[in-house]
């Protein structure tokens, strides 16, 4: 009986990781951050891969499930026209544009 009940635990604990990560990419949605240069570019989303997890089986063959990484989106960001914004690209083609998710 035991074993059913952690099955089911590991599940809600993959679905809290979920849901983490959705309410992360709500809340920044339209945010800037630094890289690891210290310049500003959009928030990439992130999103869970779920995978089974063997340690945690019963005899009939149901298992449980775990995180098995967070990744992040790699997507091109939305450019707007903003020359006067302080994130705003110096130079290159994208010169005068600022990068939001």
């Amino acid at each position: 009986m035991m074993s059913a009940l952690d099955i089911s635990t590991s599940a809600l604990v993959a679905q809290r990781v979920r849901m983490d990560t959705v309410s992360s990419n709500l809340a920044n949605m339209s945010s800037l951050t630094r890289n690891a240069n210290g310049e500003m570019e959009p928030y990439q989303a992130k999103y869970p891969i779920f995978q089974t997890d063997e340690t945690i089986a019963t005899s009939q063959g149901p298992t449980g499930v775990k995180v098995a990484s967070i990744e992040t989106e790699k997507v091109e960001p939305l450019y707007r026209w903003q020359p006067d914004h302080p994130y705003a690209i110096k130079e290159g083609p994208k010169k005068g544009y600022v990068a939001y998710p």
